[in-house]
């Protein structure tokens, strides 16, 4: 396993405080923030209020649907801060993260792969030589 050439960055957040975070191995030798550590997770998030037949409302946690389009700061916009477009793109291309293709301009990535990818990620076995060997068509095939 390579090691990260600095330390995890310390995320600013809205409110003024700093977070730490811990970098994953995203790609051999790519390096990427895969989270916020949980003391640091904000205590407030987005609701919708859902009317219930009391009158009463229940706040709903706004979720995000699990295909978004492939943007090139799609990794920033999902907490990956260091996963550029060109290595994502790389990952759907070697089958470690799922997609789909509605049109011939559009690509959606499946968050849920991808966060499942990061997860597996995490282990520091995960890039075996047959892992590597893939990656590194990837990049040949997807520059």
């Amino acid at each position: 396993m390579s090691e990260p050439n600095k330390k995890a960055p310390i995320l600013k957040l809205a409110n003024g405080r700093e977070a730490k975070t811990e970098l994953v191995e995203i790609a051999p030798g790519q390096w990427a923030v895969g989270n916020i550590h949980p003391d640091d997770v904000p205590r407030v998030g987005l609701v919708r209020l859902m009317r219930q037949v009391d009158g009463t409302y229940l706040p709903v946690l706004k979720l995000h649907s699990q295909y978004v389009r492939m943007t090139r700061d799609l990794g920033e916009n999902v907490g990956l801060h260091g996963l550029s477009w060109k290595s994502l793109y790389r990952l759907i291309g070697a089958g470690f993260v799922e997609s789909s293709r509605p049109t011939p301009n559009v690509i959606l990535v499946d968050l849920v792969s991808l966060a499942a990818h990061v997860e597996a990620a995490r282990d520091p076995e995960f890039w075996t030589p047959q892992r590597r060997a893939i990656w590194s068509q990837a990049c040949a095939e997807f520059q």
